[in-house]
């Protein structure tokens, strides 16, 4: 019947999606595991990490500052162009477009003043290189290639303080340091040629 919503009814009641049914059978396996075996401290092999970054090599001391400062330019940037871009919306609602050709050619006239006044286009240049800077800076941090897994956690944590699309001047960040991430995790976890 077209328009019925069709769940499968084994796994997951209707409103309901999948992927709750998944987290329910982990918290569930995890509430039957004796406390004992949760509490249990981890194995002697387990490096112990420094968050501090006295455990990462140069390189990725150096990319991490270069982020950050390009991290700062975009918000100071972000901040001014969020505000043209509200003063620029603003002006269009109070002044809709006109119909007619010759009204057309002068509220052309008129918007194009009202951009000069508010120096959009200074304020967006400004922006978009501090964006193409934030870009360049990310990549090159995503490019580090991770000693161990002290530089590893580093790098994955550098992932929330930049690329953490919440914060307003983030928004359209793709996320290059958490792909990064991933590989270098993959290659950690792969066997090398004489293991396999």
């Amino acid at each position: 019947m077209p328009g019925v919503r069709r769940c499968c009814a084994d796994l997951a009641p209707c409103g309901r999606s999948i992927m709750n049914v998944f987290v329910g059978a982990a918290a569930a396996s995890v509430a039957s595991m004796p406390l004992e075996a949760l509490a249990s401290p981890l194995p002697a092999s387990v490096p112990k990490l420094a968050f501090d970054g006295s455990q990462c090599g140069d390189a990725m001391r150096e990319a991490y500052y270069k982020l950050d400062e390009a991290n700062e330019a975009l918000k100071l940037t972000a901040a001014d162009f969020q505000r043209v871009w509200k003063a620029c919306g603003e002006w269009q609602k109070a002044n809709p477009q006109p119909g007619a050709h010759r009204a057309h050619k002068k509220y052309c006239r008129r918007y194009d003043k009202h951009m000069d006044e508010i120096n959009y286009d200074a304020v967006f240049d400004a922006h978009q290189k501090a964006r193409d800077a934030f870009k360049a800076a990310q990549l090159a941090l995503a490019n580090v290639k991770v000693r161990d897994l002290a530089e590893l956690c580093l790098k994955a944590c550098m992932i929330y303080v930049f690329e953490d699309v919440r914060q307003p001047h983030l928004r359209h960040v793709d996320p290059v340091i958490s792909v990064s991430v991933a590989m270098d995790l993959a290659a950690m976890a792969a066997p090398t040629k004489g293991e396999a």
